[in-house]
């Protein structure tokens, strides 16, 4: 079907005056319906199908698509049908009344890297949707900006509540081995179940929310033709959302998240958007430098398929989400994400973060042997606050500075640091 004149032409990634619908190649294991509970319209089926999964934003009759729905489309349709494949995952008859310990694994894989995702795309809302195109519109009030973080701490706070289920799980499975008298059944899965579908029913409400309200607004304050750079700026922010993203093994990029689902609905676009892009990233794209997103969904498809994927057996890292990230745990985006498992010097981010553990084990166990200091006693801190002798005394004599060479053989080694020929106090 022909587009209108002039809605051909991308600019920023996203095409200027709208899009039209084109033939999708969704494979068969993308296209499946669940049934989900929802608290107002009680059970109901929700199809993952070839069409748009949104309830607002839908082809018009000339088969076009303007911009402002397009670009909400481009975030809000991974969102709605990753969290319908998280609940299809989880149904009893593939994750199981008492799943195995590979099929929890397998699904917090996905879990936590999906928490990133989603947190990249809260990044993408505040500095895009609203900063950036509906604050100059002028009908934004000041307060449904603090209601947009209020939403986004809620939605974080109870992503890392459901990560921590889990070590629930684990737990009461390895309890669970005796269980002789009564049917196998976890109740903690069965918790997860429900936190899961009310999480995803109330992120599937906001989204619905704004493609209500946004697409008018924007498009009578910015007309037919989209502001430029929209796909830059949305990059850019996520980018910057990605260190408060969830910690773990797997770091996936908004970018390949967007292309992955708009590959499927939209070929021809997705070309479109991948030829705007620096030549950097596209080299990136090309070569495979970036984490797949179907490299990620593989974890939820092993689920249904039945059969555990060799990466939950190796490492499992839990997510520890906060306000700010850690800058060396951020990689580049032309950075190649299977070198964070590889098994060479430096070895996994679990395993360095065991050796630093080791190391301040030793640090502490050598500096608790100093002075006979009573741990147990509540009058410890007011009596060293209280204390002007000091704890130890260094004789200056210049021998103490030798002693961190006096250690036994291999110590180093053992505890996975370097020796170094500076003396190291201790």
């Amino acid at each position: 079907m022909g587009a209108p004149q002039g809605s051909v032409g991308f600019y920023g990634g996203i095409q200027k005056s709208g899009s039209i619908i084109e033939e999708t190649i969704f494979d068969e294991d993308d296209l499946f319906t669940v049934e989900v509970e929802d608290s107002a319209a009680g059970v109901e089926s929700m199809v993952a199908g070839e069409g748009l999964t949104s309830p607002v934003l839908q082809y018009d009759e000339n088969g076009v698509l303007d911009w402002a729905a397009e670009l909400l489309l481009l975030t809000h349709e991974p969102l709605r049908r990753d969290m319908l494949e998280m609940l299809r995952a989880l149904q009893p008859r593939y994750f199981g009344d008492l799943p195995e310990g590979w099929r929890v694994r397998a699904f917090f894989r996905f879990f936590t890297a999906w928490c990133g995702l989603v947190t990249q795309q809260h990044a993408i809302e505040v500095a895009v949707y609203y900063d950036w195109l509906a604050a100059p519109t002028g009908k934004m009030k000041g307060e449904q900006r603090q209601e947009l973080l209020s939403y986004h701490r809620a939605i974080e706070l109870e992503l890392l509540s459901i990560s921590r289920l889990e070590k629930k799980i684990i737990d009461e499975l390895a309890g669970a081995a005796d269980w002789t008298t009564s049917e196998p059944w976890s109740e903690q899965a069965q918790f997860l179940r429900d936190r899961l579908n009310k999480l995803c029913a109330d992120i599937r409400l906001h989204l619905a929310t704004q493609e209500s309200l946004l697409p008018e607004v924007l498009r009578e304050h910015w007309g037919r033709v989209s502001p430029p750079n929209l796909l830059v700026k949305s990059l850019s922010a996520a980018k910057k959302g990605q260190a408060a993203a969830a910690g773990g093994s797997d770091k996936p990029k908004l970018l390949m998240w967007i292309l992955h689902y708009l590959e499927k609905r939209a070929p021809m676009r997705a070309k479109h958007v991948v030829s705007s892009l620096p030549m950097s990233k596209r080299w990136a794209i090309t070569f495979g430098r970036l984490l797949l997103h179907q490299k990620i969904l593989s974890y939820l498809r092993a689920i249904i398929d039945d059969v555990a994927p060799d990466e939950v057996e190796e490492e499992v890292v839990l997510p520890a989400r906060g306000s700010t990230g850690d800058g060396d745990e951020e990689e580049d985006d032309e950075g190649a994400h299977h070198n964070r498992r590889g098994k060479g010097l430096g070895g996994t981010v679990h395993e360095k973060q065991r050796r630093a553990g080791m190391v301040n084990a030793v640090l502490a166990a050598a500096n608790a042997r100093r002075v006979d200091v009573p741990l147990t006693d509540n009058s410890m801190s007011r009596a060293l606050a209280a204390s002007e002798d000091p704890l130890h005394q260094f004789k200056m004599d210049g021998r103490w500075a030798n002693q961190a060479k006096n250690v036994p053989d291999n110590l180093f080694k053992k505890i996975g640091v370097e020796q170094t020929d500076a003396p190291r106090r201790l």
